[in-house]
Parts: structure tokens; C-alpha cells; sequence
């Protein structure tokens, strides 16, 4: 209903051409008018500055604007639920990338675990976002920044933990 409040708002305050403009983007909204949804969402929730409105907030206020405008987008939920990363009490940075690899298959698609395992194979070496995240997580045990010859044990866990998934 906030989606909708703001779109009917919005709607009543832009010209035509500037409708127009937005309804042409369909089923995206444009960043500046993504931007006002969100920021007004915030305030309608009553959040503090620094804390982030969830998925299905976003994808229902979205769907809410879309339906002021004369569309219909369904608000639906996270396809997957991905689990929290547990944490590593390893203090062997290659445990903890094998073990952090382990959460990390477990909480993705076997298409991405597929496109990993391939990267590996060809020494390309993570993809991105298990390397951030990797990275992330082991600083938390090793430090900040993660020192070179830990991230290099760390990626190497990873990557036993990869090759050894069963």
C-alpha cells in the first residue's frame, strides 16, 4: 500500500511525458524514481537512518507503484531463502575457506557451485562474490585487511572445499 500511496502521488504531480518516460521502463523503475520509492518506504516503516528495507518490502512497494500506474506485477516473495553464513572458529585459514566453502555451496544454486568449480578447474580462481564474501568473513578471524599469504590459504581451502564436495 506505501508503493501505491506514492505511485498515485506521483502520478497526480508528474507531467505526461514524464509518465510516459516511466511507464516505458516497465517492469523497471528508473534509478532516481527507484530512489524516492525506497526513501519514502523507509519513512513509512519508520526506520532509523542505516538500516536497509528487506526484498520483499522493496518488491511489494515496487508492485504497489506499478499498480497506481494501471500495471500489474505481482509482489512475490524470495524465491530462496538464503541461510546466514555460520560462523568459522578455524584458525587455520585453509579450514576456514574449506569450511566457509562448505556454507557457501550449501546456500547456492548448483549452477553457480557448477560455474565455481569450473573457474577452479581452468585456475581462474572464485567468482567474485564467494571471494568478497570469503574475504569478508575471514577478516573477521584474521584481520582487517586479510593479510596476502592468509587470503591465499583461505582461497585455497575454498577450493579444496570445492573439489572435495560430495
Amino acid at each position: 500500500s506505501v508503493g501505491a500511496a506514492f505511485g498515485s502521488k506521483w502520478l497526480d504531480e508528474q507531467p505526461d511525458d514524464e509518465v510516459r518516460y516511466a511507464r516505458g521502463n516497465f517492469p523497471r523503475l528508473p534509478g532516481y524514481l527507484d530512489s524516492d520509492l525506497l526513501r519514502h518506504l523507509t519513512l513509512e516503516m519508520g526506520m532509523s537512518y542505516g538500516e536497509r528495507v528487506g526484498e520483499d518490502e522493496k518488491r511489494s512497494a515496487r508492485a504497489g507503484f506499478w499498480q497506481a500506474l494501471g500495471y500489474e506485477l505481482e509482489p512475490r516473495p524470495l524465491e530462496t531463502r538464503q541461510k546466514p553464513f555460520e560462523p568459522i572458529h578455524a584458525a587455520d585459514a585453509f579450514a576456514f575457506g574449506r569450511a566457509f566453502a562448505m556454507q557457501w555451496i550449501d546456500r547456492s544454486s548448483v549452477a553457480d557451485v557448477e560455474a565455481a568449480r569450473q573457474l577452479l578447474e581452468r585456475r581462474v580462481g572464485l567468482p567474485s562474490e564467494a571471494d568478497r564474501l570469503l574475504l569478508r568473513f575471514g577478516s573477521e578471524t584474521f584481520g582487517d585487511p586479510v593479510p596476502i599469504d592468509i587470503r591465499h590459504r583461505l582461497r585455497d581451502g575454498f577450493k579444496d572445499g570445492i573439489e572435495n564436495q560430495t
